[in-house]
């Protein structure tokens, strides 16, 4: 059974974004400011009391990590309606009465390159 294209996808996606949060400003000041926070942590908290908190940190960043990869994932799944509409309204609208047959080109990062991504 084939992966599901998001899956797939995956990995693609976290590089683009890991180059885009690297480039962006506001993000780099608050990761500075994450780990100025962390430098204090570590000289004002006990070894026991920084061990929970840094689990606790490791959990939030996971799930965090889940809900971003959610809405990229769903975002993606918007764009492409999106599109399918705009296609059907170009092609005489949605009640035009032609067969929708038209399904997506896979993006260069797709690892099967055979136009399977996102077929209706």
């Amino acid at each position: 059974m084939r992966k599901n294209y998001f899956e797939e996808m995956q990995t693609c996606i976290m590089e683009r974004l890991g180059k885009i949060y690297n480039e962006d400003d506001e993000y780099l000041r608050k990761l500075d400011r994450e780990n100025e926070l962390e430098r204090q942590m570590e000289n004002v908290l006990p070894r026991k009391y920084r061990k929970v908190v840094e689990e606790y940190h490791d959990a939030v960043c996971d799930s965090w990590g889940v809900c971003e990869m959610l809405a990229y994932q769903q975002g993606m799944r918007d764009l492409a309606d999106m599109l399918r509409i705009k296609s059907r309204e170009e092609d005489g609208g949605i009640l035009s009465g032609k067969e929708d047959t038209w399904s997506y080109i896979c993006p260069p990062c797709c690892p099967q390159k055979s136009n399977c991504c996102l077929q209706k």
